[in-house]
């Protein structure tokens, strides 16, 4: 990212603090996605610098390789109510029905 915005300072092309902060933030994968909503909503007066984007992807790297994650985890509980496919087992049938008749 850095070297994209020097290159394009040395044409004279230059972009605010807060812009480079937002592209640094747009540019990190889906699951970093939890540390990106967070960093915006905590901006002060909705304004991003880069120092605390910086600051905190930092910080969030350090947490993740200490608890040896490479992605943040969520946990995932069963659904609840009617699932949606078919059950392998028949719940309150007949168990001489279905089956075939010649049998």
């Amino acid at each position: 990212m850095n070297s994209i915005v020097n290159q394009l300072a040395s044409m004279k092309i230059v972009f605010d603090d807060e812009l480079q902060a937002l592209m640094l933030l747009s540019s990190l994968p889906k699951t970093w996605e939890t540390l990106v909503v967070t960093v915006s909503n905590l901006a002060p007066d909705g304004v991003v610098s880069m120092s605390q984007v910086t600051s905190s992807l930092l910080n969030e790297e350090t947490r993740r390789k200490s608890t040896g994650s490479s992605h943040s985890e969520a946990l995932v509980g069963n659904p609840r109510g009617r699932s949606r496919g078919r059950s392998s087992t028949p719940h309150n049938r007949d168990q001489s029905r279905g089956s075939s008749r010649g049998r």
